[in-house]
């Protein structure tokens, strides 16, 4: 009994030291992770010192060099602009060219079917022509199947236009 006592005792007793072991391992990373964010701190902090340092040296009289710094900064944001921007306006052009073509063209087929609707108007004939056309023809003594055969049209649709003029 004291065996197993003793026993339960060890096994508590090593897993108590696994997760000592285990918490020490995960605080250690954590503080290896603040040092380096405390070391970038400090590096930045000692930069900016630095800066503040060679600005306080940069006198105010001094508006040649100041003048330069403008103009290679500015010359400097040009170039980049126009490397950048460039291409993109070319593109932009492009496209503004392939869109005029393809309006032209539209319009060119749009002018084209048009043409072709009016040609094909003036070739047929109108319902109201025709209709007239079988009404003469009705009145001159013609059949209901030779006007249907003289027209190229239904019997049935000479019927009908009969009927609607009280014809037949």
């Amino acid at each position: 009994m004291e065996i197993y006592l003793f026993g339960g005792f060890s096994i508590v007793l090593i897993i108590i030291f696994v997760l000592i072991f285990m918490k020490d391992v995960e605080i250690n990373r954590r503080f290896a992770r603040y040092e380096r964010a405390i070391e970038s701190a400090m590096q930045d902090n000692f930069n900016l010192k630095k800066q503040i340092a060679a600005l306080a040296k940069f006198k105010h009289d001094d508006t040649d060099e100041l003048e330069d710094m403008q103009k290679r900064l500015q010359e400097k944001l040009q170039a980049e602009l126009n490397e950048k921007i460039i291409p993109i306006i070319k593109a932009i052009k492009s496209i503004e060219r392939v869109i005029d073509e393809f309006a032209s063209e539209q319009k060119d087929r749009m002018f084209n079917l048009e043409e072709r609707t009016r040609d094909i108007g003036k070739i047929t004939p109108s319902a109201q022509d025709e209709e007239e056309q079988i009404v003469r023809m009705f009145n001159s003594g013609k059949s209901i199947e030779t006007i249907a055969k003289d027209l190229h049209l239904g019997v049935g649709r000479i019927e009908f236009v009969l009927k609607l003029h009280q014809l037949a």
